[in-house]
């Protein structure tokens, strides 16, 4: 039997919906049967997706006391300069006149 989202909430740190300034909140959950469940919610201010998922990828290799830690890149600007966006003008093109 599958459970529902409801039954779901239980295993988080705080109810989803609920509007709170907590930038990371973990819950570890251990069933009878020797399992564990972890919910992690985390500030999209903080982190997004792929950051979340190299965390808690980056905390079950450590956690397995595996040494293959991949660690994360920031060094995409030197493969990836930005480019000079002073001329651009968004609004240019744009115009409020009626189109019959």
């Amino acid at each position: 039997m599958q459970p529902g989202p409801m039954q779901l909430r239980q295993f988080f740190p705080y109810a989803l919906d609920d509007i709170v300034d907590i930038i990371l909140a973990i819950q570890v959950n251990i069933f009878k049967c020797g399992g564990i469940a972890i919910g992690v919610c985390i500030s999209h201010k903080v982190a997004h997706a792929l950051s979340v998922v190299m965390f808690a990828n980056g905390w079950a290799i450590v956690a397995c006391r595996d040494t293959d830690v991949l660690c994360p890149r920031f060094g995409l600007a030197k493969l990836f300069p930005p480019i000079n966006l002073s001329g651009f003008n968004p609004s240019t093109g744009i115009t409020k006149e009626k189109i019959n």
